[in-house]
């Protein structure tokens, strides 16, 4: 039994492979299975065999990928070294492009660091650091019941 929004039975198949499925929030392998499952639908729909064997298929694939530019840079460097030659077969891909994003100079590191950087900045303590100390006064209190009180005694100015 086929449900009614099979391709077959849809007036106007071709507009469900019109876009690209592109990476966004997705991590890189959940994305590969999408595009995978674009290129089915696509071959079911055009009925033609399309699959990621296709080096076109692969780049699409790559520049639907953040950090795209730098993946492609990176294919580019290496695709003509005959060494390097199983690392860019359909098989490898995956785990190539994995292994770019975690080199030092990769964007994915550089945005990983920086978000660190964020919260680091946004944990510090939030006193001025040019803050001054005017008047303590300290009362003593009985069980520390009242330490709301205790820091209303703290008078802060910043220094101008």
């Amino acid at each position: 039994m086929t449900s009614n929004n099979h391709p077959a039975l849809i007036p106007n198949p071709s507009k469900l492979v019109v876009a690209r499925p592109t990476q966004g929030s997705l991590l890189l392998v959940d994305y590969w299975n999408k595009y995978d499952h674009y290129l089915m639908l696509r071959s079911f729909i055009k009925n033609k065999n399309c699959t990621l064997n296709e080096k076109i298929e692969m780049q699409h694939f790559v520049s639907g990928c953040k950090y795209s530019s730098f993946l492609e840079d990176s294919i580019r460097r290496e695709e003509t070294v005959a060494a390097y030659h199983t690392k860019f077969e359909t098989t490898s891909m995956l785990g190539t492009l994995t292994n770019y994003l975690q080199l030092p100079n990769s964007p994915s590191k550089r945005a990983f660091h920086g978000r660190i950087k964020n919260i680091t900045h946004y944990c510090q303590l939030s006193t001025p650091t040019n803050a001054n100390i005017h008047e303590l006064n300290m009362h003593p209190h009985d069980n520390y019941s009242n330490h709301e009180s205790c820091l209303s005694n703290y008078h802060w100015t910043t220094a101008s």
